[in-house]
């Protein structure tokens, strides 16, 4: 599910950083490696793989994204009767990242390395 435009009632994290321009579908924002948000994301990471080298963690801000996955998360809540969200990490070639980013997770990548 695509969104062209706003979703009324579904507000952006207040944690976003604001987008640069009004024209960019994505915003890249590197978290400060002393930040929670960083240190949070770490220990997950570090959790599931082990002892890693991070070189940088980013915050990905896909509004239209955010927006279509919010409303799938808000259905699916409501079918089961609670709390339907799952924190995963997910390796891919550094060439899929922009088209995820941008697009999403598509599973016709599935395999594509």
């Amino acid at each position: 599910m695509y969104i062209t435009g706003p979703v009324q009632g579904i507000p952006l994290p207040k944690h976003w950083a604001p987008m640069p321009r009004s024209d960019l579908t994505i915003h890249e924002v590197q978290l400060l490696p002393g930040s929670s948000e960083y240190q949070d994301v770490l220990q997950k990471l570090q959790a599931t793989v082990g002892a890693i080298h991070i070189q940088k963690i980013e915050r990905i801000q896909n509004p239209h994204l955010y927006q279509s996955y919010m409303v799938r998360k808000q259905k699916m809540d409501k079918d089961i009767g609670g709390n339907s969200e799952r924190q995963l990490f997910h390796g891919t070639d550094a060439k899929n990242v922009k088209h995820i980013n941008t697009q999403g997770f598509n599973r016709s990548f599935c395999g594509a390395h």
